[in-house]
């Protein structure tokens, strides 16, 4: 049984097997195909922040490895330098 999708693609078995074999006569970028084999290697999904967000909310888990190293510290409030007065001697020395 060929898939509807396949059939789609010409009206010939030719036809179809030419199409399908230009949707990958392209290569991909090296940056996207090792983001694929990262992803795959780890089992992590692959996609956009707002996917992989709407993905931790509907299994209620991580889809994506947790920061690594310490949190950062919570930053407390710098007190203002002390700024410098001008001292002015108005005695004449002697």
């Amino acid at each position: 049984m060929v898939h509807e999708q396949y059939r789609r693609l010409g009206n010939s078995d030719e036809e179809r097997q030419l199409a399908y074999r230009k949707l990958f006569a392209t290569e991909l970028h090296t940056k996207d195909l090792a983001e694929i084999r990262d992803t795959v290697n780890r089992g992590w999904p692959l996609g956009s922040e707002r996917f992989k967000d709407e993905i931790e909310r509907a299994l209620q888990c991580a889809v994506r490895p947790p920061q690594r190293g310490r949190p950062p510290r919570k930053s407390k409030p710098v007190p203002v330098a002390k700024q410098r007065r001008a001292v002015y001697i108005t005695e004449k020395l002697h």
